[in-house]
């Protein structure tokens, strides 16, 4: 037998190269002495939350391939490319190519939207630039180049109405007089002419009785009126260049204006006492006035002073504050200081200062005054007038981004109907060819509804990450192994059929599809299943169960078995569902996006999921109006203004708490004793130790963070040195002077129960939390680690390298140890992202937790066993885009699940009944 064979076990077949085998993995925490995974086929790689599947799939095999990859290029040509390190691996065979689709969110970047990110924009744009009929933007004709023999025929059909004069613009009369009855040889004379200018690239134009009636210039010129064109290459038709965007907001669409409604808070308050947001409260503070350093003597000219309510200040006096200026009557001796000397109101200076602001964060500071409202110059549509007045099919390039995926494919036929039988025809043939091949995969992952323009920082992780997907099926590579990280996340139960044929056709193509999943449906598909475990972390890391699906399941050992089988189901914590107290928050009138004046009432006091297929406005509602609009109305004291009608409930929270998928950062600094403030109090119980004392050694001396600290000097305290290696990876070693433990020895000598700061630090949180349990500022954070079942981590661990269910987890912690007075509304984007069956659970259990505490939880979830579980739904479509906006119904679980139009009703009812059959 093979060695391929042997190291697979009983199941490969006999081929040895039908198999990836793995021997000796030991990529972080990861124990695997040998592992055979099936080529050309769907596997999906399980497990709990920190067992290792990530690290499996992504940080080693498509690190390993990636890196063969790179090997076999020059070492010109790696030099160019982003590098990895070798993974801890002794060896792997049958390796291919390998290309990962990550979890990771998708570009912050405005400029960056679903048409950039799936390169339909790149063809479009070439595709209006050499085939899009102009208009001029003065008159209205065609624009478009034309030969001598054209041109002309044009001037004899003008000189059908009278004579006419050829001249060059301011230099006379260069041509012959061309009449009605002109004959050959003065024809010919005109040509000349006409061919003249043409070859000097000159001006000329027919005119009668000092008018011109026709210009005759070559190029992109307007014949009615002589405007150029100028929208000719395809960097025109990106908002992206400085030739193609709106001069106005340079390409993004909108720009921001200060609002007055966020400037002004709470009217009762005087702007001493921080009416005026801007300054804040004053009354203990020796701050001055700046940027409005007029502000006292604005006042006292008024007939009023710094300690009057804003709500007794008279409008004009409160309009001369914010705009240095007032149509409305004041005091006699501020209008003559008017008169005097204009002044500029609080608005234009802060307008002036985010105009001048030199770094992001003073102009996000700015934006916090700011309301982003669309461009009038564009419309909102980030283009350049002059790309604006070509069209194609009849729509403008705009417009046609502005259309949902669904549409487009008409109009692409559309415009092979309108360029048929020119030589147009064969020049758009191949552009509309590839476009047509990405819009049916985007259709075949269930975006129909978003539009070319929709903004990436508006889609959501799982839409991403299928815009992701499409563009690799579009690529049509075949022998490629593609490394997919929870493809079904953010995707409706009703869609994942139609995910998991698409997975399907790339391992029919001759493809390798890995896949890291938790879904049921995914799992039950696959052609193999490895299910990784037991548990989490140090726990984890070894293979549990491998093979097909079938076999998987029936193994008596795999705790992710027991939910495939049915012997475990998610549930509630709680034996009886909570009841609505006829309290609400309500928001009326919503219409951000694709939202159709929604009505959605939440319940306070409750745990209350948001449910609906892919686009049906469910971040839109929530995260994008339900959280600024609350926010709003808590910061300044009255109702809010935005996308909708009326908020209602606000007086029933205290503040909000925003949970979303967003990452934690990039510093390798960071850690989960860093991030909960857990090491501060850790550096200050080392401190206070006899040896600390007697050495005079502060709290600074046990950070890893600071210069002037205890930190091993080699490494600046991060435990590694990276030593770049040119054409290879950049090599990551083990600090030769602290060893990797980031701190000089003398630090080190100093032990607080038992243990010096990298020993520590070197814990896991269960750990930890033993050693430290009469600490309460330690154990406290510690504790709601373990209950959001992160009890394996390391307290010195680089946050870099957490999964996104264990992110997400980490900064609901941080938000638990917030103190609350049981009036705080938590909306939380799809926290089941990366988790396992029984993490659900655990974070069920956390969830309902803080409502027995008087708070309210509203969730974005597609989970059915997560949606089951909760005490209300709001679901919202029927459809995604423009069928869907709308709250289609609410209530309790049982309620929704008997809903005729609720998509995720027969999924919820079949869940249903199984919870109903374990508890009976």
């Amino acid at each position: 037998m093979s060695r391929d064979a042997r190291a697979a076990g009983s199941t490969p077949g006999p081929d040895p190269r039908d198999w990836i085998v793995l021997k000796g993995v030991s990529e972080h925490n990861l124990r695997v002495p040998e592992l055979a995974v099936p080529r050309h086929g769907v596997t999906v790689f399980t497990g709990v939350s920190g067992s290792g599947k990530s690290s499996l799939a992504f940080d080693t095999i498509y690190a390993e391939g990636y890196r063969q990859y790179l090997d076999s290029l020059s070492a010109y040509v790696r030099r160019k490319l982003p590098k990895v390190p070798k993974p801890a691996v002794e060896w792997i065979s049958g390796l291919s190519p390998t290309v990962a689709i990550e979890q990771r969110t998708i570009s912050r970047n405005p400029r960056s939207n679903v048409g950039t990110i799936t390169e339909i924009s790149d063809r479009l744009r070439l595709l209006f630039s050499r085939a899009g009929r102009h208009a001029c933007r003065a008159c209205g004709r065609e624009v478009r180049p034309r030969d001598v023999s054209e041109r002309l025929r044009a001037l004899i059909l003008a000189a059908a109405d009278g004579p006419v004069t050829l001249t060059r613009p301011g230099g006379g009369s260069d041509g012959p007089v061309v009449g009605p009855d002109a004959g050959p040889e003065l024809l010919a004379r005109a040509r000349q002419a006409v061919e003249a200018a043409h070859r000097a690239g000159e001006a000329l134009v027919a005119g009668r009785d000092g008018a011109v009636v026709l210009h005759l210039t070559g190029g992109w010129v307007c014949p009615g009126c002589g405007t150029e064109a100028r929208a000719t290459s395809s960097h025109w038709f990106t908002p992206n260049s400085p030739a193609g965007m709106c001069e106005t907001c340079q390409g993004l669409g909108f720009t921001y204006e200060v609002d007055p409604a966020l400037l002004v808070g709470d009217e009762s308050e005087s702007v001493r006492s921080g009416a005026l947001t801007f300054f804040g409260d004053r009354r203990r503070s020796k701050k001055t006035w700046w940027p409005l350093r007029e502000l006292p003597t604005v006042l006292e000219l008024g007939g009023f002073g710094l300690d009057t309510p804003w709500k007794m200040l008279p409008q004009g006096v409160r309009e001369v504050i914010l705009w240095g200026r007032t149509d409305e009557p004041v005091a006699a001796a501020l209008e003559r200081a008017l008169a005097e000397k204009p002044l500029d109101g609080l608005i234009q200076h802060l307008e002036r200062l985010f105009r001048e602001a030199d770094s992001p964060e003073r102009k996000s500071f700015y934006q916090l005054f700011m309301t982003a409202r669309d461009c009038t110059a564009c419309g909102g549509t980030r283009h350049h007038p002059e790309a604006l007045a070509v069209r194609l099919n009849g729509l403008n390039i705009a417009e046609v981004n502005a259309l949902p995926v669904a549409r487009l494919p008409e109009w692409v036929r559309g415009v092979r109907a309108e360029l048929a039988g020119t030589f147009l025809a064969d020049l758009a043939a191949e552009l509309l060819e590839q476009i047509d091949v990405r819009l049916e995969f985007l259709l075949e992952v269930g975006l129909h509804y978003l539009s070319l323009d929709r903004s990436a920082p508006t889609l959501s992780a799982g839409e991403g990450q299928r815009l992701r997907l499409a563009r690799q099926l579009g690529c049509g590579l075949v022998g490629v192994t593609y490394v997919l990280d929870e493809p079904s996340i953010g995707l409706h139960a009703r869609d994942n059929g139609q995910l998991i044929g698409m997975l399907r056709r790339l391992a029919d193509a001759g493809n390798t599809v890995l896949v890291v999943e938790h879904d049921q449906e995914t799992m039950e598909s696959a052609d193999h299943l490895v299910d990784l475990g037991p548990r989490a972390g140090t726990g984890g890391g070894l293979v549990v169960a491998s093979g097909p699906a079938a076999e998987v399941t029936a193994h008596p050992e795999s705790r992710t078995a027991a939910y495939l089988r049915g012997e475990l189901v998610v549930t509630s914590p709680r034996k009886e569902r909570r009841a609505p107290d006829g309290r609400t928050l309500t928001v009326t009138g919503a219409r951000l996006h694709n939202l159709r004046g929604v009505n959605a009432s939440f319940p306070v006091g409750l745990l209350t999921c948001v449910t609906g297929v892919s686009g049906s406005g469910k971040s839109s509602l929530v995260t994008r109006t339900l959280e600024p609009a609350l926010t709003q109305a808590l910061a300044h004291r009255r109702p809010p203004t935005g996308p909708f009608d009326t908020l209602a409930g606000a007086e029933h929270f205290s503040r909000v708490v925003t949970v979303t998928q967003d990452s934690i950062g990039a510093s390798s600094r960071s850690t989960p004793a860093t991030y909960l403030g857990v090491f501060d109090e850790i550096r200050k119980q080392f401190a206070r130790t006899d040896e600390a004392v007697r050495r005079r050694y502060s709290t600074a001396m046990f950070s890893f963070n600071t210069e002037r600290g205890g930190r091993c000097d080699r490494c600046a305290g991060k435990g590694v040195i990276r030593i770049e290696m040119l054409f290879l990876a950049d090599l990551t070693v083990t600090c030769p002077s602290c060893e990797g433990r980031r701190y000089a020895p003398q630090v080190l000598e100093v032990t607080c129960r038992g243990l010096d700061i990298a020993r520590t630090l070197d814990l896991e949180v269960t750990e930890a939390l033993r050693l430290y349990e009469d600490v309460p500022a330690v154990a406290e954070p510690l504790r709601i680690l373990c209950r959001v079942g992160l009890g394996y981590l390391k307290l010195g661990q680089d946050t870099t390298t957490l999964s996104g269910g264990e992110a997400q987890r980490l900064k609901l912690s941080r938000e638990l140890l917030q103190r609350g007075d049981g009036r705080t509304l938590y909306l939380i984007d799809e926290p089941t992202t990366g988790l396992h069956f029984s993490d659900v659970q655990v974070l069920l259990g956390v969830l309902h937790d803080l409502v027995d505490l008087g708070n309210t939880v509203v969730v974005i979830e597609h989970s059915v066993e997560f949606a089951a579980a909760c005490d209300w739904i709001v679901d919202l479509g029927p459809g995604g885009g423009d069928d869907g906006g709308e709250v289609v119904a609410s209530g309790p679980p049982e309620d929704i699940a008997a809903h005729p139009a609720s998509a995720i009703a027969p999924y919820l009812a079949r869940h249903l009944r199984r919870v109903a059959g374990r508890t009976a």
